[in-house]
């Protein structure tokens, strides 16, 4: 039955009319029924009073063969006694609506008015939904999510484990509160250690021009940009094209860490690859479906094994950013002011409204400047336009 393949279109039914189970063959009328989307079920087709009927047994992964097989004979000699299952299953009352754990992430998405949902979007997508999103949420067990975070740490390490940890914990005890028969799992000794003091790590001049070569089509050019604009990834993988404005990159405060919009000036070389990504989606740096891309994972690999560059991870470009400014002389409150980090005491960020917009965007063509002094040490001076192959 693992073998059975599911149509293109609609669903399909096998019969196992020959097929022989301890000894005895399965009843007239035993089938699978394979749906497109490649969900298997069995079920007991029959007649009663010259009309063709079929009952639902159950699912192949949560009906062994012997036990559909079993509940077929019962059914069977229940129709042969004049019985019709189907009506009894009909005149029963309606069981409760199970509700999965990815349903209850999409209402907790659509509903709970979250500030950075693409975060979550993007968590929920790629992690939580695949792994135990079509588990009813009432038999989702704390030693399941044990073993989901555990995949997480080993894949992509403590820090993002725990954040899949809060992300989950968010929605099953936003759901607690909306059902009076639901208790959201106790996570709070799931938590993963972190390394000791944070990360440090910046590229090399040597790792920057390696990587570079390797930057291509949509995961690249993030990257590049990512290294110009010393962003955070979640802020530049949920870009929108509404938040660019002439040279300057509006961050909505609704998406942004601190809560306050962040103006980000763009060099021109920045400028030289938002012209070269497709204007007619809604994000610059779309990934599958239109949603962020991802900036981790698979494609972070294969630039791992293409560069010989190892041991990074993507927000250590914004590390690396800010001290290729602080090495091409951008003043420490300018370049803090860039990666959007608050600077001075409580006095200061009262009284002192000037936008810096000016000295950001010098700051970030002095980076850019650096960036391609890296990338060709043995010209004196190089156009900006050298700085980035066709992405």
């Amino acid at each position: 039955m693992k073998a059975l393949p599911a149509p293109s279109t609609g669903h399909k039914l096998h019969f196992f009319a020959d097929a022989v189970v301890q000894g005895s063959r399965v009843p007239q009328g035993f089938a699978v029924r394979v749906m497109a989307s490649g969900v298997k079920s069995y079920l007991l087709d029959y007649r009663v009073g010259g009309k063709q009927r079929r009952v639902t047994i159950g699912q192949t992964g949560a009906w062994s063969v012997l036990q559909a097989v079993t509940k077929a004979r019962e059914l069977r000699r229940e129709i042969d006694a004049g019985g019709d299952p189907l009506a009894i299953v009909a005149a029963a009352p309606a069981a409760p609506a199970v509700v999965t754990v990815a349903e209850v992430l999409d209402q907790y998405l659509a509903r709970a008015g979250l500030r950075r949902p693409d975060n979550y979007v993007s968590m929920y997508d790629r992690i939580v939904k695949p792994e135990i999103g079509g588990i009813p949420v009432a038999e989702l067990k704390r030693s399941r999510i044990a073993q989901m975070l555990d995949g997480v740490e080993d894949k992509c390490g403590a820090t993002s484990a725990n954040r899949c940890m809060e992300y989950l914990r968010a929605a099953l005890n936003w759901w607690g509160n909306r059902d009076d028969d639901y208790v959201p799992p106790r996570l709070n000794g799931l938590r993963r250690k972190a390394a000791i003091g944070g990360r440090d790590r910046i590229l090399t001049d040597d790792e920057i021009c390696n990587i570079w070569p390797h930057l291509a089509g949509t995961f690249g050019a993030a990257i590049k940009f990512l290294f110009l604009t010393g962003q955070r990834r979640g802020d530049v993988s949920g870009m929108a094209w509404s938040e660019l404005e002439g040279d300057t990159w509006a961050i909505p405060a609704g998406r942004y860490k601190t809560g306050k919009q962040q103006v980000v000036p763009l060099s021109r070389a920045a400028q030289v690859i938002l012209n070269g990504q497709d204007k007619s989606t809604r994000l610059v740096f779309p990934g599958r479906r239109g949603q962020p891309l991802y900036l981790g994972n698979l494609l972070k690999a294969e630039l791992d094994e293409a560069s010989g560059v190892t041991g990074w991870v993507v927000h250590d470009l914004r590390r690396t950013a800010r001290s290729l400014m602080a090495r091409a002389g951008v003043q420490r409150d300018v370049a803090e002011r860039v990666l959007g980090h608050s600077v001075g005491g409580a006095v200061e960020r009262t009284y002192d409204r000037h936008s810096y917009l000016d000295e950001k965007r010098e700051a970030l063509e002095r980076l850019a400047g650096q960036i391609d002094r890296i990338l060709h040490p043995e010209a004196k001076v190089v156009p900006l336009r050298h700085l980035h192959k066709a992405t």
